[in-house]
């Protein structure tokens, strides 16, 4: 009884239903005929953790199908040949494994206006903007951050006060991509009030 056979190639789908054998290149430069009829030993497996798996090594031909179990409290995160980085999420709609870029960390693009400070007074954040950026070194934009911006309300910024020896404050944000907190700081000055 014959197969009803497609195959893809570069996108285009070709119907082999009528091909008696096929002749299929191999990486060492020899061909494999393969006829249609024929059954191959495949494997149905489950993946619940990062590795390579290869159909070779586990005694089969190939796969049938390959099962990513990815559980709603857990996130795959992984770095996409574009060099940005992605975390794997279970769309509500459609129930399919996708793919969304996130940010990977925040930058004081603009850093407040007063940075000099007398021992004891209130940092003042005013003028202070933090925008997201990949793992590529572009600036992250989606529909919530379509400037890469984050608003100064997502911010955790300390309501600290200038302490000698102090040279730095530091900006946190918790990110809802993957709910890690990201950091940036910024460089303050601090003198001793005048007696």
């Amino acid at each position: 009884m014959s197969k009803n056979i497609i195959i893809k190639k570069d996108g285009v789908a070709q119907n082999f239903d009528n091909i008696s054998v096929i002749r299929v290149p191999q990486p060492d430069g020899m061909t494999e005929n393969w006829v249609p009829e024929d059954e191959c030993q495949c494997a149905t497996i489950e993946i619940t953790e990062n590795g390579t798996y290869n159909a070779e090594e586990l005694g089969e031909y190939g796969f049938n199908e390959v099962q990513v179990h990815v559980p709603k409290e857990d996130q795959v995160v992984g770095i996409g040949s574009d060099g940005k980085a992605y975390k794997i999420i279970r769309d509500d709609t459609t129930g399919y494994l996708v793919r969304e870029e996130i940010p990977t960390r925040i930058v004081i693009t603009t850093k407040p206006t007063k940075r000099s400070y007398v021992v004891g007074e209130t940092i003042d954040y005013t003028d202070m903007e933090v925008t997201l950026y990949g793992k590529d070194g572009s600036i992250f934009t989606d529909e919530t951050y379509d400037t890469g911006i984050v608003p100064t309300s997502e911010l955790s910024l300390p309501a600290e006060t200038a302490e000698k020896g102090k040279s730095y404050i530091h900006v946190y944000w918790l990110s809802p991509y993957t709910s890690r907190v990201l950091e940036d700081r910024f460089k303050i000055t601090i003198t001793e009030a005048s007696p």
